[in-house]
């Protein structure tokens, strides 16, 4: 893997292409022998964007956009206790 060393435009040109294609952030350090910290910085640099997992943020509309479901909804999936009562409290008179 390369460290500190700079990017030439052939680098730049392919990393254009290989983002258009779709591949990931990992897919394309292992195709340009960088790191995967290396690409996403120049990526930014570069103001490009793969098409990896949307992780929110926000909507047309300015709000966030729903993520995953609430700790009350998380809570109400579980549903009820459903462990048997304890044999040494039933005996107790």
């Amino acid at each position: 893997m390369a460290y500190g060393v700079p990017w030439t435009a052939d680098e730049e040109a392919l990393l254009r292409k290989l983002v258009a294609e779709g591949l990931t952030i990992r897919q394309l350090g292992v195709r340009l022998g960088r790191t995967h910290n290396s690409v996403q910085r120049h990526l930014m640099a570069m103001r490009l964007r793969t098409q990896g997992k949307a992780r929110g943020g926000r909507t047309e509309g300015g709000k966030f956009a729903k993520t995953g479901p609430t700790k009350r909804e998380q809570a109400h999936r579980a549903g009820p206790v459903t462990l048997p009562p304890l044999a040494s409290l039933q005996d107790v008179d």
